[in-house]
């Protein structure tokens, strides 16, 4: 005969204390960690994919194939707004803004260092590498540089002078060009430049004097020339000075004529003129004295009328004459800084185990314009 029996709950809890999982709670915790174990692996692949892409778009990545280096190297060269090598072994690129990428070279490793500061070596183990630059010449604005001295000079043209006597009231007037370059002034060594401004205090010219009494004047004015070359004043005068004739050499009679003046006087005029224009010279004495100039005879005239006559208010008449002057005073002219530039990078590469690696890349802001004074200099900004 079988004896039943009955758990007592306090059994019955004691029993499902030590029970395990449940089929469901299993699959919950399957799922869950299933889920969590899939979002680990999935931010850990894309933190490692993400990495990946930024070294090799840096170029940083352990003993890369050279060609994607040296192909991402000359990217760079091409795309630089100016480019210049400090030495054999080092690169500098900059940005139309001024932020500078480097490259260089130390022992068998490339190195690499980005505008932000970051640094790597992004190739190494080569037998050899070199960079060699391609330059041209480009010009730009320099300082304004100023000279001072004689900056005409009418010289006297073969034959034998003579004296021209001019009585009081009448006029002659010397036709002159200022210089536009400093290769018109004499003794100037010939450059490529332009005269920004020209300063007239000092005419010196062989003149002399003869008069009735001492208080004669000799009047010097300066006129803006009817056309360049011509002695024939224009317009209101520029600027004016008189002396004393009593100042200046004096004429002496000789044979019915004057002795021409053995030296030249200094009269001073002071007046700023504008390179490359015409001008004329007014020169006349007051009262009953004259005025004796030294000339020489041209036959027929120069072609530019460079001296003229003028009797009383009468029209300006052209001579067959040089009358020799020269003035100095200060000038300025441009200068230029020519600087050579780099253009094209070539880039070789010898690797261990492999054979030549070599890649050029130009400037393509040097290659626009073939003008040396466009292109763009080491150090400039874009505009």
């Amino acid at each position: 005969m079988t004896l039943l029996t009955h758990r007592s709950p306090r059994s019955l809890s004691k029993f499902a204390a030590h029970a395990g999982f449940t089929l469901a709670e299993v699959l919950l915790a399957s799922v869950l960690g299933a889920l969590l174990l899939t979002a680990l692996a999935v931010n850990t692949f894309g933190f490692t994919m993400g990495l990946d892409a930024l070294e090799e778009k840096a170029g940083v990545k352990e003993n890369p194939d050279p060609d994607p280096i040296l192909r991402r190297m000359t990217k760079d060269i091409r795309e630089a707004y100016w480019a210049e090598m400090p030495s054999s072994n080092e690169l500098r690129l900059a940005t139309p803004e001024g932020e500078v990428t480097r490259y260089w070279v130390t022992g068998s490793d490339l190195h690499l260092m980005r505008p932000n500061g970051d640094q790597a070596v992004i190739l190494k183990d080569f037998s050899s590498m070199t960079m060699e630059p391609t330059f041209v010449e480009r010009k730009r604005e320099g300082n304004v540089v100023s000279g001072d001295g004689k900056w005409l000079d009418v010289p006297a043209p073969a034959g034998t002078p003579m004296a021209i006597e001019i009585p009081a009231g009448n006029a002659v007037a010397l036709a002159f060009t200022t210089p536009a370059t400093p290769a018109e002034i004499p003794g100037a060594v010939p450059i490529d430049e332009e005269l920004l401004s020209v300063q007239t205090s000092v005419i010196d010219l062989h003149i002399a004097g003869y008069q009735g009494s001492r208080s004669k004047k000799l009047q010097v004015s300066l006129y803006e020339s009817w056309a360049p070359g011509k002695a024939r004043p224009y317009d209101s005068a520029l600027a004016a000075m008189e002396c004393s004739i009593g100042s200046l050499p004096q004429a002496v009679a000789v044979g019915g004529g004057w002795q021409v003046p053995a030296t030249t006087t200094a009269l001073s005029l002071s007046c700023s003129l504008e390179p490359g224009v015409g001008y004329t010279l007014v020169l006349t004495a007051t009262g009953s004295s004259k005025l004796v100039f030294q000339a020489v005879p041209k036959f027929p005239t120069t072609g530019f009328n460079e001296v003229a006559m003028q009797v009383g208010t009468g029209p300006w008449v052209a001579q067959p004459m040089v009358v020799p002057f020269d003035i100095k005073d200060p000038w300025t002219r441009t200068s230029t800084i020519t600087e050579e530039v780099l253009t094209r990078v070539t880039v070789s590469v010898v690797p261990q185990n492999r054979p030549l690696i070599q890649r050029s890349a130009a400037l393509l802001s040097q290659t626009v314009s073939d003008d040396p004074w466009l292109g763009v200099v080491a150090g400039e900004s874009a505009p």
